[in-house]
């Protein structure tokens, strides 16, 4: 909240969406000056969770949203860099700054395209690869720190929420693309970011598995789409369980492996460390991996 304070543009208004937080969380939040609290009783995600704020936000007047992760810090001419770039060329309808590791000042993400000819994502963490995109590139922003016009917003909606966490920043950009926006990173803002240390919690695998696969199937063109997905399936999974298994991490192999049963049965929301696949799918799901990993 004090990197906010200090930002040089000051034509915002701050709304904090409690995403279902315990009450020691909530009381905390209630002491907080100069901010909207909007408290949800239960948890909707990353998408969810901003999807209300922007509700909110564009029904009472504002022309963009910038949504804004609550471990992030900002410079305090982000913002300003941001609604100059958009503000001016209309044709944007999402934006980010670079984003920096808080732990050591590194480039944590530069910029990451689609290129929709190869049907392949890449990702550089090079600040001078951000206006370097060609024609057959669609530039995919990350939900850390994203801008979004209200006339984007109007015309693609918020994230999607079948998501839930992880992905949806991808998806949005994309759809933001076939709207007719760009999506751009201003390469003189920053802001910073936690980085994550140490093993990745289960979670992160079943959201990541199972929200990456759907946004192939979305937008992968129909002449790669069943080669594709089949492929980063196989050799990804086969891969992250090799790896998991190695250092002994059972709850985060079953996570991969309860996000392709979701998957089968098409259920979304929330991961719940609880549920597992039923054992007859995972042997099928094991035999596939051994087979053609």
């Amino acid at each position: 909240m004090s990197s906010l304070e200090s930002l040089s543009y000051t034509n915002f208004n701050v709304i904090v969406v409690d995403n279902g937080s315990n009450d020691k969380d909530k009381q905390t939040l209630v002491t907080i000056d100069n901010i909207r609290l909007i408290s949800l009783k239960n948890n909707l995600g990353y998408a969810g969770g901003n999807n209300i704020a922007m509700q909110e936000a564009f029904k009472n007047g504002a022309d963009y949203v910038w949504a804004l992760n609550n471990d992030a810090v900002t410079e305090h001419d982000t913002l300003c860099k941001l609604i100059d770039a958009i503000g001016n060329n209309k044709n944007i309808g999402l934006a980010s700054p670079v984003i920096m590791s808080m732990n050591d000042n590194t480039v944590q993400h530069a910029v990451t395209y689609f290129n929709k000819d190869t049907n392949t994502i890449a990702e550089s963490s090079s600040i001078d690869d951000i206006d370097h995109s060609t024609e057959s590139q669609i530039n995919m922003l990350w939900g850390t720190a994203l801008i979004i016009s209200k006339e984007c917003y109007f015309k693609i909606g918020g994230f999607r929420e079948e998501y839930f966490a992880y992905v949806e920043d991808s998806d949005l950009s994309m759809r933001a693309y076939n709207a007719g926006f760009s999506s751009k990173v201003i390469k003189n803002s920053r802001i910073y970011h936690n980085a994550h240390e140490g093993e990745r919690p289960p979670h992160y695998y079943y959201y990541t598995t199972r929200n990456g696969i759907r946004f192939w199937f979305a937008y992968s063109s129909p002449r790669y789409k069943a080669l594709k997905n089949t492929i980063w399936l196989i050799k990804n999974s086969s891969t992250q369980i090799q790896s998991l298994t190695s250092k002994s991490l059972p709850l985060q192999v079953d996570a991969i492996y309860l996000a392709y049963w979701h998957l089968f049965t098409q259920k979304d929301g929330e991961f719940n460390k609880k549920t597992s696949a039923p054992k007859v799918f995972i042997l099928l799901i094991k035999f596939l991996l051994t087979k053609f990993g």
